[in-house]
């Protein structure tokens, strides 16, 4: 941790109010979304607290306040709390990559749990009692997706709330053919052939980048997912965690069977090849016109199998959508679900819908929004997609009320 030099410190007062630049003495109660630390200041405002671990004594010095809340960052761990360890990565606390990696795992997927359950009762207005269940990633070397960044010779990843590159040597949440093609972006920087800004994949043949490095091929890359394969370029959205690909894509599809089945926000297809086999007809829906023109490729085998290029919320709008399916995967951007989707699946009346999302606020809102339009949750899990990081990736099931 950053040390202070030539400061002093006390515990603050009661009433006194710590103005920015002032140091204080805060003790983190938990983690909370966006992975920092909370605290509660002498005079009842909320602090949040970055790199902070549940437990910790902290001494923090303030670098932004509001009428409700205070920012502060840490500049000593005067007493450690039971889940915080030494991260394993020297740019731990530069680095933006990676924000959780001085927590244990356990702890790191039990908070992940209740930072989704209170996003649920506090934005979705729904309460969930029952055990949320993080299915464990491993912990290191799991990332099979990443977008480097190269400025100035450096090359690695953004730092923290900055736009300034942290030149990294080697990540260790990379997998390892990763960790390779790193060093050939490396190698490229130095000769002045890389671009400011490469992807980077990693499938069944290896890493591919794009644009194209000496010494990485172009793409695309192949994954093989129960008995499919599934293809995608290193700068298109797929799933980064390709250990824990399969079980998500299981835990999303279900066990379910029918004739029609909708894929709102496709993609490549990465669920609509699991729908395949258990639904008569199947169509996938996503405004990215390229990410279309790959799952058209990847679904060449399989029957039954449809996609349109356009965005969720147009198709509806123009009347495209069918007028009954059985069942409706959605697994919208970070962003969530927009109001008109929403209504649009509930005209649709399937049997099932599942929601998939990779930011507990937003999909918090958009459960909330279904069960307003008479659904009821009536399965939640997740997935530790990104281990070391506050990161999690929730599915729920949602059936009519």
């Amino acid at each position: 941790m950053r040390k202070s030099i030539g400061s002093t410190f006390g515990e603050p007062t009661p009433g006194e109010v710590p103005v920015a630049g002032r140091e204080t003495v805060l003790r983190i109660e938990r983690l909370v979304a966006g992975g920092a630390g909370l605290a509660r200041m002498p005079d009842g405002r909320v602090a949040f607290v970055p790199l902070a671990a549940p437990g910790d004594r902290v001494r923090a010095r303030v670098v932004r306040e509001r009428r409700r809340e205070v920012h502060a960052e840490i500049l000593e761990v005067v007493e450690p709390g039971p889940a915080r360890r030494a991260a394993p990565c020297p740019y731990f606390g530069t680095c933006g990559g990676c924000d959780w990696m001085h927590l244990a795992e356990e702890a790191q997927r039990e908070a992940k749990g209740a930072i989704l359950r209170e996003a649920l009762r506090r934005l979705g207005g729904v309460s969930w009692e029952a055990p949320i269940e993080v299915v464990a990633s491993p912990p290191f070397g799991y990332r099979s997706r990443a977008r480097l960044a190269v400025r100035g010779g450096r090359v690695g990843f953004l730092e923290a709330r900055s736009a300034r590159v942290v030149d990294v040597e080697a990540c260790a949440v990379l997998e390892p053919e990763g960790s390779r093609a790193l060093g050939e972006v490396r190698r490229a920087a130095r000769e002045g052939n890389a671009p400011g800004e490469v992807h980077v994949a990693v499938g069944e043949e290896g890493a591919a980048c794009s644009p194209p490095i000496p010494g990485v091929p172009a793409g695309p890359v192949t994954w093989r997912l129960g008995g499919q394969e599934f293809r995608f370029d290193p700068d298109a959205f797929a799933q980064a965690n390709r250990a824990l690909a399969e079980d998500l894509r299981c835990e999303a599809v279900g066990e379910g069977r029918g004739d029609r089945a909708l894929d709102l926000y496709c993609g490549a297809g990465f669920f609509s090849l699991a729908l395949a086999p258990r639904f008569r007809e199947v169509l996938g829906v996503d405004g990215d016109a390229r990410a279309i023109g790959r799952a058209r490729e990847n679904a060449r085998s399989l029957p039954g199998l449809r996609f349109v290029a356009a965005g969720a919320r147009e198709w509806f709008a123009r009347g495209e959508a069918p007028e009954r399916a059985d069942f409706v995967l959605l697994d919208p951007p970070r962003t969530g679900t927009e109001p008109e989707v929403l209504e649009g699946v509930a005209r649709l009346r399937p049997a099932r819908a599942v929601l998939v999302g990779c930011d507990p606020a937003t999909f918090a809102r958009d459960v909330g929004r279904l069960v307003r339009l008479g659904w009821r949750l009536e399965r939640l899990r997740a997935f530790d997609l990104f281990p070391q990081t506050h990161h999690v990736e929730a599915v729920g099931r949602l059936v009519p009320a």
